[in-house]
């Protein structure tokens, strides 16, 4: 799970019945790589002005209860999943350009509806 070389990333995507373990498998991820070294997100995060401060340096990325992207929300996490640059704003601070390197967990209940075949071919 805990990999420097994140050329080739995809995104974790774990659907299945409501209480069926999801939540569990996702806190044992946290687990394995440390509270410290993941961060929860929610879809909404990948489109806000601040969802992704504090979030450079952690080695796994969840997003729980994940129901549904926007268009914006999907080219964010093309982008991200695809190892190009990003710009982080934090409040009170300016943005800081880096590479987001990170794993990325994404759980739901449903399938998520993606129109875009480059975002389904990276979900695994």
């Amino acid at each position: 799970m805990h990999v420097g070389d994140v050329a080739h990333q995809k995104a974790f995507f774990l659907q299945g019945l409501p209480r069926a373990g999801k939540r569990v498998l996702s806190h044992l991820a946290c687990s394995l790589v440390g509270k410290t070294n993941s961060k929860w997100l929610t879809a909404a995060d990948l489109s806000s002005t601040f969802g992704m401060q504090n979030t450079e340096y952690k080695t796994l990325r969840l997003i729980p209860e994940l129901n549904s992207f926007d268009e914006a929300q999907v080219a964010t996490l093309k982008s991200l999943t695809g190892g190009d640059g990003q710009s982080i704003q934090g409040k009170c601070k300016d943005a800081r350009e880096c590479v987001i390197k990170a794993n990325w967990i994404l759980v739901s209940n449903f399938i998520v509806k993606l129109d875009d075949k480059s975002t389904r071919v990276r979900l695994l």
